[in-house]
């Protein structure tokens, strides 16, 4: 995976189709990354972790803010939220 990562730094602004491929690997990656943070929550083995560089590098990849927008909203959701409102 890190070394996906490097590269997709390395090397996103010099091609489209280098872009679109490697968009296609983060979509792969999703499910079983989610799936996996979920069981780890359900057994209370995960913290709230959010990634940070995933998000900036989601960003150069996409050539969108999307990750940077769906990063915001679930901080905002839960880290940052008062622990009233997520109880009710």
């Amino acid at each position: 995976m890190e070394t996906i990562g490097d590269f997709s730094v390395e090397t996103s602004t010099q091609s489209k189709l280098l872009r679109q491929r490697l968009k296609a690997i983060f979509e792969e990656w999703h499910a079983p990354f989610a799936s996996c943070i979920a069981e780890a929550q359900a057994l209370d083995e995960s913290g709230s972790c959010f990634s940070w560089e995933g998000v900036i590098l989601r960003m150069k990849v996409e050539r969108s803010p999307a990750a940077l927008d769906r990063f915001k909203e679930i901080v905002f959701e839960t880290v940052f939220s008062k622990p009233d409102s997520r109880s009710g």
